[in-house]
Order: structure tokens, then sequence, then C-alpha cells
């Protein structure tokens, strides 16, 4: 499966798209991935993560494993992860 986004919105914000072996991926703050998108928190991780909500009370977003499906972490918005690879 296949993170598709628009490269010209991704581009006009001034997000950074790197080259990884296979694929064309983006370097980009939690908060502007859209919910149920694919990440990773870095670009060699195996780890691969949904995000999901963001919590009010917490300030900060939700993200789950697609490993583990008890494992959850909650991040801050401006924390850069890496969306656009493929899964």
């Amino acid at each position: 499966m296949t993170n598709k986004r628009d490269s010209k919105e991704l581009i006009s914000k001034g997000y950074r798209m790197l080259m990884h072996p296979g694929d064309i991926v983006w370097w980009v703050p939690i908060k502007e991935v859209k919910q149920g998108e694919f990440l990773k928190l870095s670009l060699d991780a195996n780890e691969v993560w949904t995000r999901q909500e963001y919590d009010r009370e917490a300030k900060r977003y939700s993200i789950h494993s697609e490993d583990d499906i008890s494992k959850s972490r909650l991040i801050k918005g401006t924390r850069k992860v890496f969306i656009g690879f493929t899964y």
C-alpha cells in the first residue's frame, strides 16, 4: 500500500522531500498528517504507525502501531515524521 499526497501542496508549505530506495518520502510535522495515514518516526524504522485523533486534554496527537494493536503513543504536533513510503 502506498501513501499518496499532493506533492504541490506539500512543496508549497515548504516541507522536505527525501529520496529513499524506491520511494519519495516526505518529512512533515504530525499535525499535517491526515487521520488514518501511515507514518514512520524515523526514516529507517521498521515500525509503521497510524495517525489517530487529537487529544485535547493532553494537547498531543495519538498514534497507533500497525504491528501491535495495544501499542499507542501521544506526540506533539510539531514532531516531524515521515510519510509517503510504500507499506
